[in-house]
């Protein structure tokens, strides 16, 4: 019986394959690691600024934007609890980005009276459709 050796002719094909899928493979790994910086980035903030609000609910004046949180912590709460979650995690906020204005600080701004006046209006509205109502169809 008689053996055959058969050359291989494609030496380096595999080589040149993961030459060609590496930057690819690089470009995904490299996304990934972007975005959990991302999330874990958006993860601080949000927790920061949920230490900052209770701690507003709890001492709603302590806050002074214009001077750094103390070594002792015994003034400027909410600065000190805001920058106290960010310690850490490589996200810095200046304090004047912190503001103690809610959702609830402005409202009713801009609607003058319409809230006063409304419910009368349709009150007045109702009594009238209802008077057309029990008088009969008009002829």
């Amino acid at each position: 019986m008689r053996y055959f050796y058969v050359q291989n002719t494609s030496r380096g094909q595999s080589l040149v394959e993961f030459a060609l899928i590496l930057p690819v493979f690089m470009l995904f790994f490299a996304t990934t690691l972007d975005l959990g910086r991302l999330a874990a980035a958006q993860l601080s903030v949000a927790n920061a600024a949920k230490e900052g609000a209770f701690q507003a609910a709890t001492t709603p004046t302590d806050l002074d934007t214009s001077n750094p949180c103390p070594a002792a912590g015994d003034s400027n709460l909410i600065l000190c609890r805001v920058q106290l979650e960010l310690n850490g995690s490589g996200i810095s906020v200046n304090p004047s980005d912190i503001d103690r204005a809610s959702v609830w600080s402005d409202y009713g701004n801009g609607y003058g009276f319409v809230p006063l006046v409304l419910p009368f209006v349709g009150l007045w509205w109702l009594w009238r459709v209802g008077r057309a109502d029990r008088a009969g169809p008009a002829s």
